[in-house]
C-alpha cells in the first residue's frame, strides 16, 4: 500500500475495538497485520474477505489491487486500477510509485496502465503564491487567519513554535521554539471575537531534537493574540498515546478538537475551561480535519469520510456521497455552502464539495487545484473571505525513521498558495 497510507491507518487501526469477528473492520486489521509479517496470501485472503462487506470502500479496493500484485496475479490487479482510473479515482495514480506493484511493473498490462495514468494526471492550477518562508525545515502543518490585525500564523513540526506574517509579509516568530513547553505544532484557528490563537501541540515520534520524555505528549495551548501571553495549557493524560491533530472554535466559544490517535472528539466548553471527550469515534480511521457550522449548530470531521456531528444530540453522522467519490481531507473548511478539502492520501488536491441546504448531503463538486508542481504534501488552508490559502509544501514526509530531517538541499522553502474562491 501507498506508505504514506501505510503510516496514516496502520497508527489508528489497531485502536479500533474489534466487537464484531466477522466484519470488514475485523478483516482490514487482519489484513494489515498480515502485510506486514510479509504473509501475502492472507494479505489477498482478509482483504477480499473485508471487501465483502464494504463494497463501496475504495481504500479496501486499492488494497485488493496492491494483494493481488504481491501475489502476481498481474490481470486481476490491474483491472482493478483500471477501473479506478476510468471512474477519476486518483487514489489508482499511487500505482506509479507504489513498490507493491514492482513485480508486475514490467509487464505488458501495467505499463499500459501506467500511460493512462500519465495521461489523466493533468494539472490543473488555479492558485498564486500568496508567501514563500525561507526557513525550510520548518515543516509546517497548520495555518490560521486573523482577520481584524490581517495576520497569518503558521504552526512547525520540526522547529515546535509559531510563525507570524504580518499584512506587508513579514515574518517573525509568535512563539519560539520549545517556548511555553511546545511540542510540535499542528492545526490552529483563531476565535476573532475573543481574540484568542488555540494551537494544536502533539507528539507521537520520536524527533533528533526533543527529548524521549516529550513522546505522547498532547494538548490544545491558548493564546492571547494581543499580548502574545499563554493563557492555558489543556493538555491529554501522556501514558494514553493521544495525538490532537486540528481544532475549530465555536461563535460562543467553544473549542473542539480531534484526536487521531485514540478516534475522538474533544471539546473545552467556554464556561467549564476543562478539556473533556465529546464524542468517541471508536472505528474511525484517523479523525483530522474540522468545521463548525456558523451556527455552532453542527461539526465536519474528516476521517475516511467526512462525518457530521450535532452539538446539540451529539448524534454522529456520515455526510451522504457518490460512492465514487473519496471525502477523507486533512484540512477541512467550510465555505458558504460547501467544505474546502485539502486532500494528500487518496488524491493530491484541493477540492469543493457543494453540499445540500441540511449540510447532510455532497451534491457536487470540483476540483480547485491539483497535481501542482509545487506540491510536496499539502496539508491545511485557511479562509480569508473569499480566498483560500493553503500550506502547498509542508514536506512531511522529509525524515528519517529515527525521526532526523532531511539534509537541507534536500528541502525547498515552504511556499503558501492562494485560490480565488469566487472563480
Amino acid at each position: 500500500m501507498k506508505r504514506v497510507l501505510f503510516l496514516f491507518f496502520i497508527s489508528s487501526i489497531c485502536l479500533i475495538a474489534q466487537t464484531n469477528s466477522d466484519s470488514s473492520n475485523y478483516y482490514y486489521s487482519k489484513s494489515i497485520s498480515a502485510y506486514q509479517q510479509k504473509d501475502y496470501p492472507e494479505f489477498l485472503g482478509s482483504t477480499i474477505k473485508a471487501v465483502k462487506f464494504d463494497q463501496e470502500n475504495l481504500l479496501l479496493y486499492y488494497n485488493l489491487a496492491c494483494a493481488y500484485a504481491l501475489n502476481n496475479n498481474v490481470s486481476e490487479s490491474v483491472q482493478i486500477l483500471n477501473k479506478m482510473v476510468d471512474d477519476k479515482i486518483e487514489l489508482a495514480f499511487n500505482a506509479e510509485s507504489e513498490r507493491d506493484f514492482d513485480n508486475i511493473r514490467e509487464t505488458d498490462e501495467f505499463k499500459g496502465l501506467l500511460k493512462k495514468i500519465s495521461e489523466a494526471k493533468k494539472p490543473i492550477v488555479n492558485s498564486t503564491i500568496a508567501f514563500v518562508i525561507n526557513e525550510k525545515d520548518l515543516i509546517p502543518e497548520g495555518i490560521a487567519y486573523d482577520p481584524v490585525e490581517k495576520v497569518f500564523y503558521l504552526s512547525s513540526l520540526y522547529k515546535y513554535k509559531i510563525v507570524k506574517i504580518d499584512s506587508d509579509g513579514n515574518i517573525s516568530d509568535f512563539k519560539k521554539q520549545r517556548e511555553d513547553g511546545l511540542v510540535p505544532t499542528l492545526g490552529m484557528c483563531i476565535d476573532v471575537e475573543r481574540r484568542l490563537l488555540w494551537v494544536v501541540s502533539s507528539c507521537s515520534t520520536p524527533r533528533e531534537n526533543l527529548s524521549k520524555e516529550s513522546i505522547g505528549m498532547s494538548g490544545l495551548f491558548k493564546y492571547d493574540l494581543t499580548s502574545g501571553r499563554l493563557i492555558k495549557k489543556y493538555m491529554l493524560l501522556q501514558s494514553e498515546k493521544h495525538f490532537l491533530n486540528d481544532v475549530t472554535v465555536a461563535p460562543n466559544g467553544d473549542v473542539y478538537a480531534t484526536d487521531s490517535h485514540v478516534p475522538a472528539v474533544y471539546v473545552i466548553e467556554s464556561d467549564k475551561d476543562e478539556i473533556e471527550k465529546f464524542v468517541d469515534l471508536t472505528g474511525e480511521i484517523y479523525p483530522n480535519g474540522i468545521d463548525i457550522t456558523t451556527d455552532g449548530s453542527k461539526l465536519f470531521v474528516a476521517t475516511n469520510n467526512i462525518l457530521t456531528i450535532d452539538t446539540k444530540t451529539r448524534k454522529i453522522q456520515t455526510l451522504k456521497h457518490s460512492k465514487n467519490l473519496i471525502l477523507s481531507a486533512d484540512g477541512l473548511y467550510l465555505y458558504k455552502n460547501s467544505l474546502i478539502a485539502v486532500q494528500n492520501v487518496f488524491y493530491n488536491r484541493v477540492a469543493q464539495f457543494f453540499l445540500n441546504d441540511s449540510y447532510d448531503e455532497v451534491v457536487d463538486y470540483k476540483v480547485l487545484e491539483s497535481y501542482n508542481p509545487l506540491f510536496n504534501i499539502p496539508t491545511t488552508g485557511t479562509v480569508a473571505l473569499d480566498d483560500f490559502y493553503f500550506i502547498a509544501n509542508s514536506q512531511l514526509g522529509s525524515f528519517n525513521t529515527d525521526g532526523k530531517i532531511f539534509p537541507a538541499e534536500k528541502l525547498d522553502a515552504v511556499k503558501i498558495l492562494k485560490l480565488d474562491l469566487r472563480k
